[in-house]
């Protein structure tokens, strides 16, 4: 009796993309054969399934629709660098039972290995050739953060704009964030470092004003600075790409809109919409009809002021369109793909972050041949409404 697991996702995968297990017994030939499986999500038993073999002596269980309901990405923290993103990863494991006899009963089991679910959500061709190991600075030198902003094109962040980066870290040792800014001729100006927390899925606000308040770099440091680099170091051993921002500084001719959305990672991106914007408001109005006239005494008058239509209340809804500046179309297609699927996006405002519903049901991967300049238009409904006092 013997029941051997033969497949398992990677030890990180999306939740929302098939985490499917494989596994086979060489009991199937018995009386009511059936597999009972046990589904663990952080420890703790999550339910029981029973599967039957589909392909010879071979079964499948797909565990994403349960762990996908275990995963969310939290609000970026706008007031350190390195965030706590611990509800963004699961921790699931399952165990195969095989069931047979007159009357079945419960026999042997398999354990598989500890698997990590993290709040991602891949297209089916990034999914399929996905490995976690290449985002994943303690596993490989030179690893990726987890954004797909291109990077043959340069990244522009305000003096005082927040911008994320995140990366996984399997390995137990604490990284460390290095930062060096450069000025205009390639000198560096000065370089520093943070102490990062180990964790499994690291999350960073790279904002300069959380550079300085967490390190020795300074204001008159970025004064000077026309773009910063960073990168995470692991154990002395292995980092990730060194990550380039430029600061822009260019003249607002328009009131900035910071825009970050959750992209298919489940982590953070930002994007900021220069060009003029326009608000709109859709007022709804809620009215009734009444008589013309209204008795005083024994008398029925017809009072101008007295109202046959009556509004008794009215309610609001905040729409805006937002425009970017002319960009290249490595980051029109990176932008559009990326912000028009997101289930999350957000409106960096003084006051905090704001929630966004955007309401473009389909998009253009624009070519510079064929629309020659590029921007891109984006039209949203903002989630808090007006409702009026009652007439």
């Amino acid at each position: 009796m013997a029941v051997t697991i033969v497949q398992e996702p990677q030890l990180f995968s999306p939740a929302s993309n098939p985490l499917v297990f494989t596994f086979t017994s060489d009991q199937t030939a018995q009386a009511n054969f059936s597999y009972i499986i046990e589904l663990y999500v952080n420890a703790s038993l999550h339910s029981t399934h029973q599967v039957f073999p589909e392909s010879s002596t071979a079964g499948k269980f797909d565990a994403s629709q349960a762990l996908r309901s275990f995963v969310s990405s939290d609000l970026p923290d706008l007031t350190t660098v390195q965030m706590n993103y611990s509800n963004a990863v699961a921790e699931y494991q399952i165990l195969v039972y095989e069931k047979y006899g007159t009357p079945p009963i419960v026999q042997a089991n398999a354990a598989s290995s500890t698997l990590k679910a993290f709040n991602g959500a891949l297209r089916h061709q990034d999914w399929i050739q996905f490995d976690y190991t290449q985002y994943d600075p303690s596993q490989v030198q030179g690893s990726l953060f987890m954004t797909n902003f291109p990077r043959n094109k340069r990244a522009l962040v305000g003096i005082r704009d927040n911008v994320f980066l995140a990366a996984f870290q399997t390995g137990a040792t604490p990284s460390v964030l290095f930062i060096e800014l450069w000025d205009i001729t390639g000198a560096s100006i000065v370089t520093d470092f943070i102490a990062l927390t180990a964790t499994d899925l690291i999350l960073l606000n790279l904002n300069p004003d959380l550079i300085q308040a967490e390190t020795s770099i300074t204001g008159a440091n970025f004064d000077d600075c026309y773009y910063y680099t960073v990168y995470v170091d692991y154990a002395g051993v292995s980092s990730t790409e060194t990550f380039t921002f430029y600061i822009d500084r260019e003249c607002e001719r328009y009131e900035r809109r910071r825009i970050h959305w959750l992209n298919k990672y489940g982590v953070w991106d930002s994007f900021t919409f220069t060009l003029v914007s326009q608000e709109s408001t859709n007022v709804t109005a809620s009215t009734y009809s009444r008589e013309k006239g209204v008795w005083n005494g024994t008398a029925y008058e017809y009072p101008l002021n007295q109202g046959q239509k009556v509004t008794y209340n009215k309610y609001a809804t905040d729409t805006m369109i937002i425009n970017s500046d002319w960009i290249h179309e490595y980051v029109q297609n990176w932008l559009a793909r990326e912000i028009y699927e997101s289930p999350r996006v957000l409106l960096d405002q003084p006051s905090g972050l704001e929630p966004l519903n955007v309401n473009n049901a389909n998009y253009t991967l624009k070519q510079k041949r064929k629309d020659g300049l590029l921007q891109e238009q984006l039209t949203v409904d903002k989630t808090y409404t007006h409702n009026s006092q009652l007439n």
